[in-house]
């Protein structure tokens, strides 16, 4: 499937040690809009690519890239590698206008000029409006510089960016005047905690940084009132670029403070945007282990005695300050999540059997959506 994206000024693509599905002509990643992107790119892809050029090299480690302008201009840019070391050394090739990755055609521009072996006084290299000629290299032959496109409204060129040996980040700025299409963008702003979710612990082992989160509660927010657009979730943003590993919900996060990284794609045209947002966890409140709680039947022998449940709270909790807490009991286990039930009278409470189980739920004042639970047993004893 092709991946379109969104570029900015500063379109960044990063080199890191993870895997990651090749990338080839065919699934070409579309520039488009004005967002930065990270990437992770290494190798040729699954395709050899062998294309005819005026500048004697072919794909080795690359990334392919897909630009449709939408504005008549000229297509221009500067590959900038983020080592100033002159032995950081990139090319490129561009096929087009409006080839296909079939029939791709001979190269319109393309640079393997070797900066080190050229006497360039930096790595730098790309398509310039002060250029005139259209193809450079190999080793010490040219400048690293072509001249830039005349592009139409409606053209579509495939860049290649190839670094013959090695891999390393390189930022790419555009700097012509043509444009490209925009993408959806989130409609809550994920600043100011617009798109952060939070969640109490709940799934043991507890207050470990980990629990269960519907992702998908954010999905109509990124949306908001756009049409023909989808979200997906990834861990990562280099998956979110590559639609690598999209993410389920109930999702299981890794830690607290967790970034998910939302895609949101048109589904006419393919553009996408990311946008992040951090996963948060409430711990619950801590309990304490009560003892049981006995007493002997009284004369009646009716198996009924007045228990003071509170006679264990400083065990239930556990060292939290009572100022700060609510002990609630209950006798059913499903009134315990609900908050509902609750015994009104726990310091003077009638067992109603004997052996009786009663639950208890320690809430935060602070926060009450995030509690803890224990139980403990009255016993009527003849």
């Amino acid at each position: 499937m092709k991946r379109i994206l969104l570029s900015t000024l500063f379109f960044i693509f990063s080199f890191i040690s993870f895997a990651q599905q090749p990338n080839d002509c065919a699934n070409a990643l579309t520039v488009c809009g004005d967002s930065d992107v990270v990437l992770d790119v290494n190798g040729p892809g699954n395709n050899s690519n062998e294309f005819p050029n005026s500048c004697q090299s072919n794909e080795n480690n690359s990334l392919w890239l897909e630009v449709t302008v939408t504005t008549t201009g000229t297509l221009a840019f500067t590959l900038t590698p983020n080592s100033t070391n002159i032995t950081e050394d990139y090319d490129f090739f561009i096929f087009g206008p409006n080839t296909t990755c079939g029939n791709l055609g001979p190269t319109i521009r393309c640079s393997t000029t070797n900066p080190q072996s050229s006497g360039q006084a930096n790595n730098l290299t790309g398509l310039s409006t002060s250029e005139t000629d259209n193809f450079e290299g190999p080793g010490a032959a040219g400048n690293s510089f072509v001249s830039a496109i005349n592009a139409n409204a409606g053209d579509t060129y495939f860049i290649v960016i190839d670094r013959p040996i090695g891999n390393s980040p390189f930022s790419l700025t555009w700097t012509g005047t043509a444009q490209f299409a925009d993408a959806p963008i989130s409609q809550t702003p994920p600043f100011g905690n617009g798109l952060d979710l939070t969640e109490c612990d709940s799934v043991a082992p507890f207050n470990d940084g980990q629990t269960l989160f519907n992702l998908e509660e954010n999905t109509p927010l990124i949306i908001g009132s756009q049409s023909n657009v989808a979200v997906a979730y990834y861990e990562s943003e280099s998956n979110a670029t590559i639609a690598s590993s999209p993410l389920t919900s109930p999702y299981t996060s890794n830690n607290n403070g967790q970034t998910i990284y939302a895609t949101i794609t048109n589904t006419s045209t393919g553009c996408f945007s990311i946008v992040d947002f951090q996963l948060l966890i409430n711990n619950n409140s801590t309990t304490g282990s009560p003892s049981n709680l006995e007493l002997c039947d009284d004369s009646s022998n009716d198996g009924v005695e007045i228990f003071d449940l509170t006679t264990e709270e400083a065990v239930i909790l556990n060292g939290q300050d009572p100022a700060n807490y609510t002990v609630s009991y209950y006798e059913q286990p499903g009134d315990v999540a609900t908050s509902t039930n609750a015994i009104t009278t726990p310091e003077a409470y009638p067992n109603m059997s004997s052996p009786q189980t009663i639950y208890v739920r320690v809430d935060d004042n602070s926060n009450p959506t995030c509690f803890g639970e224990t139980s403990f047993t009255i016993t009527v004893n003849p």
